[in-house]
């Protein structure tokens, strides 16, 4: 079960589609598609000490110049252990598919 951030990377890179095209936040040179960047939010909810869980939101967005279903399920496949919802939108302005996958998950800190 996914239950810390280093595991997000190393999931990603187990996808062959992206040809380790995997990036916190951003890039710093421009990519060739498709490429995937990850981000992530965290807060803390708990009303001790004791008891407290750190919540992680989680977005993936994984940009292609043509839809490959494969790949997003592929992307899917690695992350079944959590509740994935799906986005998908085209960028004209770039001319290039985004999909957003989002997921939460909880680690007891």
């Amino acid at each position: 079960m996914i239950n810390k951030i280093k595991l997000i990377p190393e999931r990603l890179l187990t996808v062959e589609g992206l040809g380790g095209k995997i990036a916190h936040n951003h890039f710093s040179e421009p990519q060739t598609l498709p490429f995937c960047v990850y981000d992530f939010s965290q807060s803390s909810q708990g009303a001790d000490d004791l008891h407290n869980l750190l919540r992680t939101s989680v977005t993936v967005t994984l940009y292609q110049d043509v839809r490959n279903f494969d790949l997003e399920k592929d992307i899917l496949k690695v992350f079944s252990d959590v509740e994935v919802n799906t986005y998908n939108d085209y960028i004209s302005e770039e001319k290039m598919y985004m999909t957003e996958f989002t997921f939460e998950f909880f680690e007891k800190i």
